[in-house]
This record gives structure tokens, sequence and C-alpha cells, in this order.
């Protein structure tokens, strides 16, 4: 078995926790700004807005599908490295696309390295920590999860604020989220 050094152990584990934090954000932003995606969207945005937000978890379906062929096959740091860069870059297309089609795609898209990004953390602390911190350290990164969430909920408000403080009031917040996001 590996063994990683305690320092590194808990560096590694905090990065885990802020990956897990900033992969679950858009979980917030997408309620908070409801009104302004559909408004971006145009003619049936209630609709549109429901498959946008619920499109991602397709996305999940068929990365865990993904996920379980590639799990063993690939290095794991690569895998999920490679998770986190695509995930970016889909959520970076809202940013500069309104068309609610390239949305949508990129939406599903973003749900397809969810599933590895959500799933490895529980596989790494199994693998690498010692057996009297494993309840904690699992509770610890699924409260990471959740303050992802209420942090992307956080983000919609500051965008709003932003937004009706500027010039740029026919750009929404929601693009600005999920560009943070994807950068971060």
């Amino acid at each position: 078995m590996f063994h990683i050094f305690r320092k590194s152990f808990k560096i590694l584990f905090y990065l885990i926790c802020i990956i897990y934090s900033v992969s679950s954000v858009d979980g917030g932003i997408i309620p908070q700004q409801n009104k302004h995606i559909q408004k971006d969207f145009g003619s049936n945005g209630e609709s549109r807005v429901g498959l946008f937000g619920s499109i991602d978890y397709i996305g999940r379906i068929l990365g865990a599908i993904l996920m379980s062929v590639l799990i063993n096959k690939l290095d794991r740091r690569i895998f999920y490295s490679s998770s986190c860069l695509f995930k970016a870059i889909n959520c970076l297309v809202q940013l500069f696309h309104t068309n609610y089609y390239l949305n949508i795609s990129a939406r599903l898209l973003t749900g397809i390295p969810q599933t590895l990004l959500t799933s490895y953390g529980t596989i790494w602390i199994d693998q690498f920590s010692k057996r009297k911190n494993r309840s904690m350290m699992l509770q610890i990164l699924q409260f990471s999860a959740f303050m992802g969430i209420i942090i992307g909920y956080g983000m919609g408000i500051v965008s709003d604020f932003i937004m009706n403080h500027s010039s740029f009031k026919e750009f929404f917040g929601y693009r600005i989220c999920f560009m943070t996001q994807g950068i971060l």
C-alpha cells in the first residue's frame, strides 16, 4: 500500500474538499438565478430553465457509465485533472453564448465529469485514510458539497447586486457565476 505523509495527506484532503465545493456551486446558481435564466432563454423560458437545471443529471448518468469503464484503465490523477478541466471548459460556455441549445449541451457535458469529481473523494479517503478518521472525513467531504451549493446561491446574490449597479444590465449574473466556477 502506498503511504502519504501526514502533511501531504491533509493538503490533498483539503484540496479535494475545495474541488467538491467548487464542482457543486452550479447547484446553487441555477435556483437563485432562475428568473434571469428564463429571460435569457426567451419564449418557454420556464420549461427551458427546468431542462437546463436537470439535464446535468443525465450527464451524470453518462459519466457514471464512463467512469465505471475508465476508472481502472487510466491514471487516476490524469483522469481527475482532466475531469476538472472538462467541467471548467463547459462552465465557461454560458459566458460566451446565449444560444439555448449550445447551453443545454454544455450543461449536459458538465454532468459527465461531476460523477468522477464527487465519487473519487470517497474512494481516495477509503484508500489512504486511517480507519478511525474515515467517518469524519466523509462527513466533511459531504459538507463541502453542501457548502458549494450555498456558495453558488451567494454568488448569484452578489452577481445580482453587481449587475444592478453597473452598466451591464442586459448581461445576467448567472453567466458571471458560471465563469467564476469554471475559473476556480
